[in-house]
């Protein structure tokens, strides 16, 4: 039965398909009932602008529908804070946002979205809408055509039912996933996530202040950098004698020869740079004017460095301007950006739907010098409030270091050594570093360390020598000696990714860590399986050699296919077998430590005192008053290392804060 608590005697219709209900009703119908499936109705998506219409309280049996034009939702306070209460929702990040604005704060979620998004992590196509979870758990239709007419409409009869029948199914969702997840032995990474999705809704309410005269002082200076290098270019371009690129046709008003050339035409820069002699090739053969390309060759042409810092120069120009000025809240004077909780790492994403994309909003760049404003450098506490900026001490590497258990990496965190890219060098390079201090490493042979920090980063990444070629533009035959050197070096390294690239081949699962078991069962797998299936039935294989030999029609357009994506999908499949257990464990601690910062701010009642207001992989910003900078930020540290411990048994992790008024970290 659908019941209406109003005031509003026009919303009940003569033939009593509502009926009606008070506040007291909704609190007596579930005193004794552990679970409390909860939605909202809103005009909009900003909470801060847009009015909940109304809010839904239900279960299979009965669902209360209440109307917020004349029934504040703070009246329900006490019901959705009910500690022995676990809220059931759907996405509940957005209704969560909606309730914090008015002061609500649940302690127990269970999101039927999230629960999907983990059983069903890896496949892109899987939908995790209300939609497809009441058809393909229950074989229910739901009618969402009602949603275009909400804001417009208001709370009419169709609305009421509609919002109604959008909690009456979550309970009967909830019994089919949990059996899943139970099977998965994801009841961990459920509880994480759930607990989880409070914090991330509290980061997108708190939101980050822009010093909006700054930022546009910054812009100003963008464009005047861009031009000052664009210049340099035309400038080099009229004492290079290039005279194809140059107009000497001289206007009335001017003396100054122009170019003919577009910066910003990729098309055009490729060709002047063939001109050159400049390789624009990358990888895959095609033709580019990417930084990944150039960097390399810039010591050898003086036109590339000026490029490059116009380059980057243009893109700062373009990319961190105008559209953050839009996303300034006229409510709240703040941007409220959006952040993905689970993607296939594990780990969280940011930006979409308009929003702005807090976790690449760069650091210093290279190019930039003098007073030149930096994006960082805007964004600001509040006046009497304070920064608290933690970050993990390389928390990858570290967690790696717990992972293969090799002997040499966890000698060097045990003893202390200090820079690792160094220490790393000196194993791979024993007979030219025999006489080199560890300290001088860097200094002496800079090249044998950068050889082995590519080769850490490319190889924990999954790569090969042929990766380390490319990244340090060497020949293949020299990435694959740095790769040797390397796993000669630590030969655990190796042995930890044979044992997890072979379990993964023959479960088609990556499972990232052992204590919450959040895995990966990548959309590309039932392919594979297909194809292993077909290449592995006898005869297949001198098949394929005889057609090969024949060059065959059955050779070039079906086996020679089949095969080559074969091992190309294994090859994906062992490169994130490698390389996604270390960025999900990562992901899972950082959020363990989000929510231990927020059950503190929750159990001291400091919502909106101490605010979350940005979270970058491995790093937390915290906004608090001056006078709690410190308390704040030694329990930011104790929060995050607690979380470190958890997973990392071995190599302990720390967390250092910064307290003050610049995100400087």
């Amino acid at each position: 039965m659908i019941y209406l608590v109003t005031k509003q005697e026009s919303l009940f219709d003569s033939d009593n398909a509502i009926k009606r209900a008070s506040v007291e009703d909704v609190y007596k119908y579930f005193l004794d009932k552990p679970l409390i499936e909860f939605d909202t109705e809103t005009n909009g998506f900003d909470a801060f602008k847009n009015k909940l219409i109304s809010s839904q309280y239900g279960d299979g049996d009965n669902q209360f529908v209440v109307d917020h034009e004349t029934i504040s939702i703070k009246e329900f306070k006490d019901l959705l804070e009910n500690p022995d209460k676990t809220i059931l929702m759907q996405n509940a990040k957005f209704d969560l946002r909606f309730l914090y604005v008015h002061n609500i704060f649940p302690v127990n979620i269970y999101d039927t979205y999230l629960a999907e998004s983990l059983i069903h992590l890896g496949d892109k196509y899987h939908s995790k809408s209300l939609l497809s979870l009441c058809y393909n758990y229950l074989g229910v239709e739901l009618d969402k055509t009602v949603r275009a007419d909400i804001a417009k409409d208001g709370l009419t009869t169709r609305v009421i039912i509609y919002a109604a029948n959008d909690v009456k199914y979550l309970s009967a969702i909830r019994e089919k996933q949990l059996k899943l997840i139970e099977k998965d032995n994801l009841q961990k990474a459920l509880k994480l996530e759930n607990q989880f999705v409070k914090v991330l809704a509290y980061v997108e309410y708190c939101g980050f202040k822009l010093n909006i005269q700054k930022w546009k002082t910054k812009m100003l200076q963008d464009k005047m950098i861009v031009e000052e290098l664009k210049q340099e270019l035309d400038t080099w371009i009229l004492n290079s004698g290039l005279e194809e690129y140059i107009d000497n046709q001289l206007d009335l008003f001017s003396d100054d020869s122009k170019i003919k050339l577009n910066w910003k035409s990729s098309k055009q820069v490729v060709e002047l740079f063939k001109k050159l002699g400049i390789k624009v090739l990358d990888k895959h053969g095609k033709e580019s004017v990417d930084s990944k390309v150039l960097v390399s060759q810039k010591g050898n042409f003086d036109i590339l460095p000026i490029y490059l810092k116009y380059k980057a120069a243009e893109k700062v120009s373009s990319t961190y301007g105008e559209s953050f000025l839009e996303q300034v809240n006229t409510i709240t004077r703040r941007i409220h950006t959006n952040f993905t909780q689970l993607m296939d790492t594990g780990r969280l994403s940011s930006g979409g739907n308009k929003t702005i994309n807090f976790q690449n909003i760069p650091s210093v760049p290279e190019y930039r010098e003098g007073d030149k404003i930096y994006e960082r450098e805007c964004f600001e506490p509040e006046k009497g409030n304070t920064f608290v900026v933690s970050d993990y001490s390389g928390q990858e590497a570290v967690i790696f270091a717990n992972k293969c258990l090799d002997k040499n990496l966890l000698a060097f965190y045990d003893e202390g050594l200090g820079d690792q890219h160094s220490y790393v060098a000196k194993l791979c390079y024993p007979d030219e570093l025999a006489d080199v201090p560890l300290e001088e490493v860097k200094k002496v042979r800079k090249d044998l360390r950068q050889n082995a920090k590519a080769a850490g980063f490319a190889l924990q990444f999954g790569g090969v020598g042929m990766t380390i070629a490319a990244n340090l533009n060497i020949s293949i035959e020299e990435g694959n000696a740095v790769e040797a050197a390397y796993y000669n070096a630590f030969p655990g390294v190796k042995d930890y990714f044979k044992k997890v690239t072979t379990k993964a081949l023959e479960t088609k699962t990556i499972v990232y860590n052992e204590m919450t078991k959040h895995r990966l069962k990548p959309h590309f797998v039932a392919e594979l399986e297909g194809l292993e299936k077909e290449i592995s039935k006898e005869g297949f294989w001198s098949t394929y050699r005889d057609e090969k030999a024949k060059n065959s029609s059955l050779f070039n357009s079906v086996l020679k296919f089949k095969v080559g994506t074969y091992f190309k999908l294994k090859g994906m499949l062992e490169r994130m077998a490698k390389n996604y257990p270390v960025q999900g464990t990562a992901a899972a601690m950082t959020k363990l430590a989000c929510i231990y910062i927020f059950k503190y701010i929750i159990e001291n009642n400091l919502q909106n005192t101490v605010k979350i207001v940005n979270l970058i992989h491995d790093e937390i910003v915290v906004e608090c008053p001056q006078e709690m900078g410190e308390s704040i930020g030694e329990m930011v540290k104790n929060s995050m290392e607690k979380a470190g411990n958890y997973f990392c048994k071995r190599v302990p992790l720390s967390a250092d804060p910064y307290v003050g008024d610049s995100w400087t970290h």
